[in-house]
């Protein structure tokens, strides 16, 4: 059965659903391919501490994109959170996704390149 992805999965998504879906039967390569879509919407690379107190933010910066996308300032939005300290509030406000700017020049992951010699490598000069 041909099964087709859409446009939007990540190579390495990609790669991890063909794999299951050949491996395994229809439904149980739906409930992966449902989870892989739900982690990847959800998938972000903001820090989980704050580098200078070590406070725990990773879980704070999807609210935050919520809020913003109420209309609610980045202060506002920053004080709903319960941020107060400065290096924490840096650390939400700095953070630039560009997770998704990277994927469209990310390589395959699994068995589109081959490998060229991979045994081989260049001998050291010695004098």
């Amino acid at each position: 059965m041909q099964f087709s992805l859409p446009p939007f999965f990540s190579t390495l998504f990609c790669c991890l659903v063909r794999a299951v879906i050949a491996t395994v039967n229809i439904t149980t390569a739906f409930v992966v391919v449902v989870v892989v879509v739900a982690c990847r919407f959800c998938l972000m690379l903001i820090p989980v501490r704050c580098y200078s107190c070590g406070k725990v933010i990773g879980n704070l910066y999807e609210t935050y994109q919520q809020l913003l996308s109420e209309d609610y300032t980045e202060a506002e939005a920053l004080n709903a959170l319960q941020l107060d300290r400065m290096c924490c509030r840096r650390m939400i406000l700095s953070h630039i996704d560009l997770v998704d700017d990277l994927l469209p020049y990310s390589v395959p992951v699994v068995g589109t390149m081959p490998l060229v010699n991979p045994l081989q490598t260049p001998t050291p000069h010695r004098r």
